[in-house]
């Protein structure tokens, strides 16, 4: 039987999944390692919803920038600028990040 996170679960729990619980478990997507269950659900939100597929791409990209770079650092400016789309888009509160 697969293991679920507390968070997981609760999204399991759901009748729909939504677009914070997609991006919660975007990381979990994109390496693998979400139960094939869930990830059925969650695949299913991001092809229904432009703005996940999008995000989804985007952050696929980032993920492959960063493992073609060790030394890389994001900027300040940059973090806040994607954090700040993140909460407008999906309604997310992500908190401004501080140097």
């Amino acid at each position: 039987m697969a293991q679920f996170t507390d968070f997981q679960l609760l999204v399991l729990e759901k009748q729909d999944v939504h677009c914070e619980d997609a991006v919660e478990l975007m990381s979990d997507l994109y390496d693998e390692v979400l139960p094939q269950t869930l990830q059925g659900r969650v695949r299913a939100h991001i092809a229904d919803c432009d703005d996940c597929r999008e995000f989804y791409r985007e952050y696929g990209r980032g993920m492959e920038f960063v493992a073609n770079d060790d030394d890389l650092e994001m900027p300040t400016g940059v973090q806040n600028r994607l954090r700040q789309v993140l909460n407008e888009r999906l309604g997310l509160s992500l908190p401004e990040v501080r140097e």
